[in-house]
């Protein structure tokens, strides 16, 4: 008896250390809405996206002309400064060597948002080397949203700016 317990024991531990790499990471998720749902009993798995490596990249820098810098020296001389700075930011973005940083997979699902509502919810997660965490969820219809509000934001200001000159 005392033989088949630890076989039993033996044999769970094995196949919970040998579950694949969606496996791990489909339960690290669902572990996560869990704890992070408005009511995770409502909560319905709509789609779960393929595992995928995830790799660093690189963020280019802007070098913005402050007035201080117009004012101190003549204009020809910033724009001088902001050639070379982009230049040498061509020459860094050339040589970045993308390093493996983790996983992702996207969640699609619904549950029950705080008011009650059942609403469709489409995350990003990110997680780490080992797949023993998650390092950021993104909401990526949230994302979206921001991202189009930004670019509704920088149309204005454009035709603002274009109004003016005229």
């Amino acid at each position: 008896m005392k033989k088949s317990i630890l076989t039993i024991a033996g044999l769970s531990f094995l196949i919970i250390s040998c579950s694949s790499p969606e496996k791990k990471a489909k339960k690290l998720i669902q572990d996560h809405l869990s704890k992070n749902m408005n009511d995770f009993k409502s909560y319905e798995p709509v789609e779960f996206s393929k595992l995928d490596s995830s790799f660093s990249t690189y963020e280019r820098r802007t070098m913005d002309l402050d007035i201080d810098t117009v004012v101190t020296d003549d204009l020809n001389s910033a724009y001088e400064k902001e050639d070379k700075f982009n230049a040498q930011e061509d020459i860094n973005e050339k040589n970045f060597k993308p390093v493996f940083i983790g996983w992702r997979m996207n969640h699609q699902f619904r549950g029950k948002n705080a008011f009650g509502a059942m609403v469709l919810s489409d995350y990003n997660f990110q997680f780490d080397k080992d797949l023993t965490k998650i390092i950021e969820s993104t909401d990526r219809i949230a994302a979206t949203e921001e991202m189009e509000r930004q670019f509704e934001e920088s149309k204005r200001e454009v035709d603002r700016l274009l109004d003016r000159n005229y």
